[in-house]
């Protein structure tokens, strides 16, 4: 289960706080099966910051304050977003499936050259991982 939130160390702290109380919750009964209880609200601004462009360009933007990206990279980073922005549209992140990544590619394959789609993959990953 995806928390919607850019990989960092607040962010992982986060995620471990939420799989702490998924254990608890376990260990007392109380666990959730359809997993809503732990999952964020899906309304207002909640809803639109865990949108996959919105996370994308989140992470864009701390990539380039943390590594300081040059504008080529930058250019890939927009590129992938772009094409984020078209396929996936006002999907949230925790709501893509294996099937949804695997049509993106093949999206991809149909838009950009191969080297440019792994390129692109290789940056969505990062995103996520």
């Amino acid at each position: 289960m995806a928390i919607g939130l850019p990989n960092s160390s607040v962010n992982r702290i986060v995620a471990q706080r939420k799989a702490s109380q998924i254990e608890l919750d376990i260990i007392s009964g109380n666990f959730d099966a359809t997993l809503k209880k732990y999952k964020p609200p899906k309304s207002g601004e909640a809803a639109t910051s865990n949108q996959v462009a919105v996370l994308f360009e989140r992470f864009t933007a701390a990539q380039a304050r943390v590594k300081g990206l040059e504008p080529g990279s930058l250019r890939r980073y927009d590129g992938a977003l772009k094409h984020l922005q078209k396929f996936f549209k006002g999907k949230n992140a925790e709501d893509v499936n294996e099937l949804d990544a695997q049509a993106f590619v093949e999206y991809l394959r149909a838009k950009v050259s191969e080297r440019t789609v792994k390129d692109y993959v290789i940056l969505v990953q990062a995103c996520w991982v």
